[in-house]
C-alpha cells in the first residue's frame, strides 16, 4: 500500500466521480495511519458509511466523505476546513482521530458512527 495508488485514485475519483476500490481504500487507511484490527474494522465502517465514496454527503450537508465525518465540530477538532474533509486521505485522518479520542476516554468502539464494524 502506497501513497502513488492513494494519489492516482484521489485524482479519478475528484476528476471523473465514483469510488474507491476497496485496494485503494485500504492504501487510503493505511497512508491515514490505521492498522490491524481497527484498519478492517475501519474498512467496514467506512463501506457502510459512504460506499468508499470520497464526496458522499449525508445528515442533510452536514456528514461528508467517507467516514460521513461531521463537518462541525469534527472539521476543527481535526485542524482541517470542512472542504478539506471531503479529501479521502484527510477524512481518514480525521475519523482515525475521533476513534482515538473516543477510545482514549473509554467509549465504545465506532460510538461517533451509526454504522458499525
Amino acid at each position: 500500500h502506497d501513497g502513488a495508488t492513494v494519489s492516482a485514485a484521489s485524482v479519478r475519483v475528484r476528476q471523473l466521480g465514483g469510488v474507491l476500490s476497496e485496494e485503494e481504500m485500504r492504501s487510503t487507511l493505511v497512508v491515514a495511519g490505521w492498522e490491524g484490527r481497527d484498519l478492517e474494522e475501519a474498512l467496514s465502517v467506512s463501506f457502510k458509511e459512504s460506499r468508499w465514496s470520497p464526496y458522499a454527503i449525508g445528515d442533510s450537508g452536514q456528514a461528508v466523505g467517507l467516514f460521513q465525518t461531521h463537518r462541525q465540530p469534527w472539521a476543527r477538532f481535526c485542524g482541517v476546513t470542512e472542504d478539506d474533509l471531503f479529501d479521502a486521505v484527510t477524512n481518514a485522518r480525521c475519523a482515525r482521530l475521533i476513534f482515538e479520542y473516543e477510545r482514549a476516554r473509554g467509549y465504545p468502539r465506532w460510538a461517533n458512527w451509526s454504522a458499525k464494524p
